[in-house]
């Protein structure tokens, strides 16, 4: 049928062929900020996206360098509002006490930015859990903050709770990163979901265990 693209047709614009994480040690967090385009952008205004100017934010995970850490960033190509930015874009460097910031000890994992919007969390941070049948060998879970809620709070709201439960994930194991810390060892699975970019096929036995939560066929919400 003319105008009608099957999955075949766009190829691997829709469905990458693997998924991967990111391992290291001495990896530096540190805060987020919002910028809403002034002083960021070479030209004088941040451009509109759907009718709202579009903003920025850094903060997360760099290496030593102050290179953002594979996969611990918003995955998209510009078609968002907010858009992730590093230090380095900016012209700044990161923290100069960074390096007297606290260690966090042990293996620690990193989910990214925590979504309060129900559309983001299904498939932005959803898409972060598909390493889930490995939390057990993390001493500690982190999330960051994100645009939609305040920068120092993690809001937790009953589809939160309702779709981590539908997978076998604890939400009390989850921790808001913060302030700057130091991690002696930490992994970021990469996000299976690009804000309008593309969706992994890996990542259909997660939500088909969502599915089949709610359906009763993987089990019964207690």
């Amino acid at each position: 049928m003319r105008g009608v693209r099957t999955l075949k047709d766009v190829g691997s614009y829709l469905v990458r062929e693997s998924l991967g994480v990111f391992s290291g040690s001495d990896v530096f967090s540190t805060a987020y900020r919002i910028y809403r385009g002034e002083g960021v952008m070479p030209t004088p205004r941040a451009p509109k996206m759907f009718g709202v100017r579009q903003r920025f934010m850094d903060g997360g995970l760099y290496d030593g360098a102050g290179n953002k850490v594979d996969f611990a960033g918003r995955s998209q190509s510009g078609g968002c509002v907010v858009k992730d930015i590093s230090p380095a874009e900016l012209g700044l460097p990161l923290p100069a006490d960074i390096l007297s910031a606290p260690v966090v000890e042990g293996r620690s994992l990193f989910l990214e930015n925590w979504m309060g919007h129900y559309g983001h969390f299904i498939t932005e941070f959803f898409s972060r859990l598909w390493l889930r049948v490995q939390f057990d060998q993390f001493d500690r879970i982190f999330v960051a903050p994100f645009i939609f809620g305040r920068l120092r709070e993690m809001k937790k709201l009953d589809f939160h709770s309702a779709l981590l439960d539908s997978v076998g994930v604890d939400l009390d194991r989850f921790e808001l990163l913060v302030d700057p810390v130091r991690f002696s060892h930490i992994t970021v699975p990469e996000p299976g979901w690009r804000v309008n970019v593309s969706a992994n096929i890996h990542l259909r036995p997660l939500y088909s265990d969502s599915r089949d939560f709610w359906r009763g066929v993987g089990g019964v919400k207690s």
